[in-house]
């Protein structure tokens, strides 16, 4: 039987660190027994290994992403992320990770016509898989698509909206574009946040050229529900 332990919910940066586990982080012993497999050892206990999960629009399946790599001082994109599919139900045999390599260009313009007030950076990515172990037919709903694969309009709030000063910690929170089932569009959503999100400069200014390190997850609704 699968295990849960404590879901970690994605909330903006304004929200602060995730709550408590209940289970005792000490408790090696107890993570290194009970822990899903698949998981990073770090995300033992706060992740939904159970798989179910529900958003405003009913049940699905628990998706976790984490992403490492840089934008040079040409805002040139370029990365590795991994996702992690947990699949509702007794059987986490079933359960995979699928990694994907990330590069795309600077995109400017005005932040409201981009879909992000709030942002500073914007990014068109090309999304090419380099392991496929879930074989899922699922991404066309969670990234957009065309003739030559997975496309994703990506954004990413650096800065204090009241300041401009860089956010606690170099966070940062992660938004882009994908389909809304209700109101049939592309409509722009939160993709990751949280203390593990940041940004790290390699020069005097907060931005490119950087390292960015995001940690996502959603409750993913399946075309077959």
């Amino acid at each position: 039987m699968k295990r849960i332990y404590f879901i970690l919910a994605l909330s903006a940066i304004a929200c602060g660190s995730p709550s408590a586990s209940t289970t005792d982080p000490g408790d090696t012993d107890s993570v290194q027994d009970d822990s899903h497999p698949l998981v990073p050892e770090e995300y033992a206990l706060l992740w939904n290994t159970e798989g179910s999960c529900s958003n405003e629009f009913g049940d699905g399946d628990q998706m976790y992403m984490i992403f490492d790599g840089e934008v040079d001082a040409d805002g040139n994109f370029s990365g590795t992320e991994q996702v992690w599919w947990f699949f509702a139900g007794e059987d986490e045999s079933k359960d995979c990770v699928d990694t994907f390599a990330l590069s795309g260009t600077a995109v400017t313009g005005d932040p409201t016509a981009l879909g992000c007030v709030s942002c500073e950076e914007f990014y068109t990515v090309r999304r090419t898989i380099t392991e496929n172990n879930c074989n899922s037919n699922q991404y066309a709903r969670v990234y957009q698509e065309d003739d030559d694969g997975l496309l994703q309009n990506l954004m990413i709030d650096t800065l204090n909206e009241f300041n401009d000063s860089p956010n606690e910690d170099n966070r940062i929170g992660v938004f882009h574009e994908e389909w809304n089932i209700v109101q049939k569009k592309y409509t722009t959503k939160m993709y990751a946040a949280g203390p593990d999100s940041q940004i790290t400069p390699s020069g005097s200014e907060h931005g490119p050229p950087a390292a960015y390190r995001w940690v996502g997850d959603r409750c993913h609704i399946s075309w077959g529900r």
